[in-house]
């Protein structure tokens, strides 16, 4: 009996080094927003990031209530950018209970949150709302990201994260290529950085020495990726699909990393579901991505 496979970003990732080492026990692949098995993350990170971003300015501005909230966006951004890579950010913030607590706010803490809300298509449609509330000195649009009380995210295991990247991805990194690639963006090279710190506090895994190698395979492999990803563009689900000669490639429109807040997100499952039942056998009907829009700007 043969398996399916689906893989969801760095699970895309796993996913193609099983279909490398065990390729007769795989009966289909689904690669969902894939990274390359040579992506060194963070190392693109910066560069996709400010991709999405600029995409978003666009946006903004050919969409009507946007464009009239927010006539200044890129600009307002940038000024927030200048100035918080001079000083950090100063502002008080009142608790549930009445308390009231000086803060300050870092310009990388603020570009780290405003990144990860570009994972899907609902929070990438609050940012220039975020951007905007911050220029004018409303932080608490910002606050809202984050929780009064200590808590523990299930979203992301850390310490998994990086007996991961410290082994397949970091070591892999050169300074001057993580330089050229940082160079003009919002982030700059400070995610890089901070993970290469980490990583040199941390143990570090033996890969195979073909590891970094792209996978080349004949097993039938559906391949699905949103023009808005800031983490894993299509352009790299296109790399991929270059080495699988049996796979189709389905770029939806509206999604991002994930396709969280889009309309008739059934259309995803639906899609997945007829692949695996037909063993890839025929190719899907994607007809239905053009119904997954995304909800509208915030405005207020």
């Amino acid at each position: 009996m043969k398996i399916h496979l689906f893989g969801l970003s760095y699970g895309s990732r796993l996913a193609q080094e099983y279909m490398r080492r065990y390729p007769g026990s795989i009966e289909t692949v689904v690669l969902h927003s894939p990274t390359s098995t040579g992506s060194r993350m963070p190392l693109y990170h910066a560069k996709y990031s400010q991709a999405t971003l600029e995409k978003l300015f666009n946006d903004c501005a050919e969409d009507s209530s946007c464009r009239t909230a927010y006539p200044d966006l890129k600009k307002e951004f940038n000024a927030l950018m200048s100035a918080g890579r001079k000083a950090h950010f100063k502002t008080s913030y009142t608790f549930s209970d009445g308390r009231t607590k000086q803060l300050s706010i870092p310009w990388e803490i603020f570009h780290t949150k405003l990144r990860t809300r570009m994972y899907d298509p609902g929070n990438l449609r609050l940012i220039p709302f975020i951007i905007h509330e911050a220029f004018k000195g409303n932080w608490k649009p910002f606050f809202s990201f984050y929780s009064e009380k200590e808590s523990y995210s299930a979203f992301s295991a850390e310490g998994l994260y990086l007996s991961i990247t410290c082994s397949e991805d970091v070591p892999f990194i050169k300074k001057r290529e993580a330089k050229s690639l940082t160079k003009k963006t919002f982030m700059g090279n400070y995610r890089i950085q901070q993970q290469q710190n980490a990583c040199a506090n941390w143990s570090r895994g033996i890969i195979p020495n073909d590891f970094l190698q792209p996978v080349y395979s004949s097993i039938p492999t559906l391949i699905l990726s949103g023009e808005w990803d800031p983490v894993t563009p299509v352009s790299m689900a296109k790399e991929i699909a270059r080495y699988l000669p049996n796979s189709q490639l389905i770029i939806i429109p509206q999604m991002s990393h994930t396709f969280d807040g889009l309309s008739n997100e059934a259309c995803f499952d639906n899609m997945v579901m007829e692949y695996i039942k037909d063993s890839g056998k025929s190719k899907v009907n994607s007809s239905c991505i053009n119904t997954m829009t995304p909800p509208p700007y915030k405005i207020k």
